[in-house]
């Protein structure tokens, strides 16, 4: 493990309980994430791909400890010293990964309170850390926040309705930078967005992130997008890593046949060369309550055998890349 690694995990998995009935009685587990391996470094930017209801959201929402979830965690603290942060953490070390772990949500609509002005919307997270006892000086950094984002200071006194889609996911942005976090979790940020002016929030993200040497984790079902931000990527499958590796080995040379097609789904702006997306595939993705003895892509891989349906693959070496696939 390398010293400069941010965080790390090690067997995440997260279940939710299924209530049917009058009575709201569990009547089974959805797993939502299976065994997550994954190591970020400071200044790297880790891609999280895969189609809706994969688990990528839950993954994001595990890491920055919104969701309790099971497995190992471990975080490098500012003082070097190294943590389990999904253990039982004193009240401090709490206070510390919370501050330094922030995340930007996929609907800026709903993740900022519209009872709120953009200055309480910025200032929150500060007087919750103890940050914010001197007041002027706390206003003129909010000033110095909207600014690196691209936003004048009399956004301040407004409300979160009198924004473009645009300018909202500035608002996020800015309110997940104003604890000066270390690694920012971003969960389909642009995906509410129109084409313009997701490119704009991309290349903010990317200018902070060469000027403060932040961590990205960028969670997203758009495979150019991902492929333009991350250094790696993990492409999941109900709740599995099917395949994990650098970002250009990746998409130059796919070896997982979901990883294949999803990159053929990728449209093609040359008439000559398009052909039905998906073309491979077979039906639907599975319910997420589908728990498979073997591999769970099975029912759609063109490659399936009897060995498939019976013994789940183990994540392997192939080419430079993990790939959880029998016949890769």
């Amino acid at each position: 493990m390398s010293a400069t690694t941010l965080l790390s995990g090690r067997g995440l998995r997260k279940s939710f309980p299924v209530r049917r009935g009058v009575l709201m009685l569990v009547r089974g587990q959805l797993k939502a994430l299976h065994s997550f391996d994954f190591d970020i470094r400071a200044g790297e930017t880790l891609g999280v791909v895969g189609e809706s209801g994969c688990g990528k959201t839950t993954l994001g929402r595990v890491l920055a400890r919104i969701h309790e979830g099971e497995g190992s965690l471990e975080y490098t603290g500012r003082d070097g010293q190294r943590y389990d942060a999904l253990g039982k953490l004193d009240p401090k070390r709490e206070l510390a990964f919370r501050r330094d772990v922030q995340m930007v949500f996929q609907d800026p609509y709903s993740s900022l309170d519209p009872r709120m002005t953009v200055e309480k919307i910025l200032l929150e997270p500060l007087e919750a850390h103890g940050m914010a006892k001197d007041k002027a000086a706390a206003k003129a950094y909010l000033c110095e926040l909207l600014a690196r984002v691209g936003l004048h200071a009399d956004a301040l006194q407004r409300y979160p309705h009198e924004f473009s889609g645009g300018q909202r996911q500035r608002i996020a942005v800015a309110r997940a930078l104003a604890l000066k976090p270390r690694l920012i979790i971003c969960d389909e940020p642009t995906s509410a967005l129109d084409v313009s002016v997701q490119s704009q929030v991309i290349n903010l993200l990317k200018e902070i992130q060469e000027r403060e040497g932040l961590a990205y984790i960028f969670i997203s079902h758009n495979l150019d997008l991902v492929r333009y931000v991350s250094d790696r990527i993990y492409v999941m499958y109900l709740g599995r890593v099917v395949e994990a590796g650098e970002s250009e080995l990746l998409f130059s040379d796919p070896a997982h046949p979901y990883t294949q097609a999803l990159l053929r789904s990728i449209p093609n702006w040359d008439p000559q060369a398009r052909s039905l997306l998906n073309a491979e595939l077979r039906g639907e993705a599975p319910s997420p309550l589908w728990d498979p003895p073997g591999c769970p892509f099975e029912p759609r891989c063109p490659k399936a055998a009897a060995r498939c349906r019976s013994e789940a693959p183990a994540q392997r070496d192939v080419r430079g890349r993990l790939v959880a696939c029998h016949f890769a």
